[in-house]
């Protein structure tokens, strides 16, 4: 009964919202003291340390490894006009680094690294965070966090983020919208 069927997803969603607040506050919790400053791109010894340690760790079997300055620079530094990057850090120590550009609606968050041995942290949801926060301050209405493939682990942090917008057949669907006319698509059909 497709009634039935929707009373169910919405408990699971007030229960999913429940525990997304309760990991929320408690990654805030974890990362009060982290400072978040905006500059403007630049190269630095100490940002591509830390991306290159980031890199190393997180992506050590993919086409990113190993970095070099050459690829970090045309990646992240040499950017487009309206690119800048938001630094965290604690007690003057850098800790992660942002790299967004700005929309006309939005914040386009083009990548994030981090330092990775502090994985309990939880600092790249803390940046996501963050950079909502920062998109709200300049009256943007979205935070764009780019796309997501479902069977990347790496990039599963991704369906935390509301709302959630799938391409479908050359056509956006609010996630919500998706489970109400999923069925009006092919069972077949990749989603």
């Amino acid at each position: 009964d497709l009634h039935l069927s929707i009373r169910r997803q919405r408990q699971m969603c007030i229960r999913d919202r429940n525990n997304t607040i309760v990991k929320t506050l408690r990654i805030l919790r974890k990362n009060s003291r982290v400072s978040v400053s905006k500059v403007n791109p630049f190269f630095s010894v100490e940002h591509f340390s830390l991306y290159s340690k980031y890199i190393n760790n997180r992506h050590h079997s993919d086409n990113m490894d190993p970095s070099s300055i050459a690829q970090y620079r045309d990646f992240l530094v040499d950017g487009k006009q309206g690119t800048c990057f938001y630094e965290y850090r604690e007690d003057g120590v850098l800790l992660a680094v942002s790299v967004t550009d700005s929309l006309n609606d939005g914040v386009s968050a083009i990548y994030n690294f981090y330092e990775p041995t502090l994985s309990s942290r939880a600092l790249g949801i803390f940046m996501i965070l963050s950079l909502i926060t920062e998109t709200s301050k300049h009256n943007k209405r979205f935070l764009y966090i780019g796309y997501w493939i479902r069977e990347c682990r790496k990039m599963s942090y991704k369906n935390q983020f509301k709302p959630l917008e799938k391409l479908v057949n050359q056509r956006w669907f609010r996630e919500e919208e998706w489970l109400l006319v999923r069925h009006a698509f092919l069972p077949s059909m990749c989603i």
